[in-house]
């Protein structure tokens, strides 16, 4: 069950959402969805104006269907007083973008936050303040908080709450993991605020998560440890397929499978391929060991487990051109940081391309959904075909980097005719390794031959 798929009865009370992106427009959908009436409140009229036309700006799946079952309940608006006033409790997902010193930037959160503390001014209900914007640990307490208190002239606790409820989300699949999470975080301020938050995730999530409530530090500070966390497994993953290919006859999916059926290891994202991207995990690992330096805390494993995703786009150039002439055409299937988005924010595939192109390949890309977004990236340096017969007609290779349905069903022997004569099928995640093509060199990463 990805979302509740239908309008369900109208509630009580009403919420805000301040940031209509790709995840806020998602959250904002989802409790209308589930019968609450919600304000979203966004600086851009392009897109206060299309969620008000019933339009879509974002490519998310699901995301058409929940807001047509928002219809009526979603009210897309510039104008912060209408919201709060309107509202109980005011969700904030704004960018905290990564700064160069590998922080997150707080200007748009503060901004938010103090167009609500205005308004709280002459608020007589008590409002909830719902921080889901990444920060790092020490931020709401140190410089949210006292801004609040300054601008309303009201204390915490006394005519508002704040809780820190950041999200575990993946572009492409927003809306199956923000209703079915693993389980939810909540820093709270008080009781009530951190309560009021267990109510409304235990009606939009039927799968009936846990809810861990805790201090706001320890929420801040777990948010950035999991993705820590977690791109320390996916490292450690690739680093097994490295392993794999130095040895012959090992595969690691096989070492994978094997090795994730002990409950200590477990078997999500323990699966080697291409490196970590997109809009999280990187940032988050850059933070966290910034965090760590900035209070003399050794953090090695974090800073090495930054430096091997990085080693990971020049090991996949090497792979593909030491079984090629230089400047031989290859073609790269898939941009996005992961399937079912047009993200290309820190996306190794893209950054392969790129690099491949700077060492004079021509390279022929394919992706889905996101190749306008690559164009916008990177420019002429690549060259952009709708169609993936059309990328690979004429290439001495085609490395496959992306788990995307629309690759896995491909007829490598009715393309493998359209390619250069010895052309060379780079496999990243083994997804042709049961069937391999008879008419292509094929090679898979992470297994040893």
């Amino acid at each position: 069950m990805d979302t509740t798929r239908k309008q369900q009865p109208l509630r009580g009370e009403t919420l805000s959402v301040v940031g209509l992106g790709k995840l806020g427009l998602c959250m904002a959908g989802v409790f209308a969805e589930a019968g609450y009436k919600v304000f979203g409140i966004d600086v851009n009229p392009t897109v206060v104006e299309l969620v008000n036309d019933g339009q879509v700006p974002y490519v998310e799946p699901l995301l058409a269907d929940v807001l047509a079952n928002a219809r009526g309940r979603l009210t897309a608006t510039l104008d912060y007083r209408e919201a709060i006033m309107g509202s109980d409790i005011t969700f904030l997902v704004v960018a905290t973008p990564t700064q160069s010193d590998g922080t997150y930037g707080n200007e748009q959160l503060e901004a938010s936050l103090s167009s609500i503390a205005k308004i709280l001014q002459t608020k007589e209900k008590h409002h909830h303040i719902v921080v889901s914007s990444t920060v790092m640990p020490g931020t709401i307490n140190d410089v949210l908080i006292p801004l609040v208190e300054r601008v309303s002239g009201k204390t915490v606790g006394n005519g508002w709450s704040i809780a820190y409820n950041p999200e575990f989300i993946a572009m492409g699949n927003v809306i199956r993991i923000f209703t079915q999470p693993d389980f939810v975080l909540v820093g709270e301020s008080d009781a009530g605020i951190g309560e009021h938050l267990e109510e409304i995730y235990g009606i939009i999530c039927p799968n009936n998560p846990p809810v861990s409530r805790m201090n706001i530090i320890n929420a801040e500070l777990a948010k950035i440890s999991l993705n820590c966390f977690v791109t320390t497994k996916i490292t450690y993953a690739n680093m097994l397929a490295e392993m794999c290919e130095a040895l012959p006859g090992a595969n690691v999916d096989v070492v994978s499978k094997a090795i994730g059926q002990d409950t200590r290891i477990g078997s999500k994202v323990l699966k080697g391929g291409l490196g970590f991207g997109g809009p999280c995990f990187p940032r988050d690992n850059r933070a966290f060991v910034r965090l760590a330096n900035d209070h003399g805390v050794h953090a090695e494993l974090a800073h090495q487990t930054h430096l091997t995703n990085l080693h990971q786009v020049e090991r996949l150039r090497g792979w593909l051109e030491e079984n090629l002439e230089p400047g031989s055409p290859v073609a790269i299937l898939g941009l996005a940081y992961r399937p079912d988005t047009p993200l290309v924010e820190e996306s190794q595939a893209l950054q392969l391309a790129v690099s491949l192109a700077e060492k004079g390949h021509e390279v022929h890309v394919h992706d889905p959904v996101a190749l306008e977004n690559a164009r916008k990236e990177v420019g002429d340096k690549l060259l952009y075909h709708s169609s993936v017969e059309d990328a690979v007609t004429g290439v001495d290779a085609v490395m496959v980097t992306m788990m995307d349905p629309q690759y896995r069903d491909l007829d490598w022997d009715t393309l493998g005719e359209k390619m250069a004569s010895g052309a060379h099928l780079f496999d990243l995640w083994r997804l042709y390794f049961d069937h391999q093509p008879d008419k292509i060199n094929y090679h898979a990463l992470g297994v040893g031959v």
